[in-house]
């Protein structure tokens, strides 16, 4: 089960779907969910039944963040190899020697 704050956050945004065209919750979500965000703004805390009730309608509309995944590990092998070679053989502008360089050091005057 997701943290209070978190649900709290999925809570505001559903609030927020309220006056969505074609509207998205349903006519008992419309009306509690924005009662149920001002007292748990006011101190008042979400009882398990609320909360999931708020987990379901945001999963409903797909309101999670969706975690990053490991794509180069993914990768065969072979490209894997191919990726770090390729990424070795950039030559970043100050390993040319062609970036300016300063006269002194910073903070000194002339």
């Amino acid at each position: 089960m997701k943290s209070e704050a978190e649900v709290l956050r999925l809570l505001g945004e559903l609030v927020s779907l309220q006056h969505h065209d074609p509207p998205l919750l349903t006519e008992s979500e419309a009306e509690a969910f924005p009662d149920m965000l001002d007292r748990a703004q006011s101190g008042r805390s979400l009882s398990a039944r609320q909360m999931e009730w708020i987990l379901g309608a945001a999963e409903r509309l797909d309101l999670f963040v969706k975690k990053a995944e490991n794509l180069f590990s993914s990768l065969p092998e072979q490209r894997q190899r191919a990726e770090r070679a390729r990424a070795a053989a950039v030559v970043l502008p100050w390993e040319k020697g062609l970036q300016a360089r300063p006269l002194k050091p910073p903070g000194r005057r002339a």
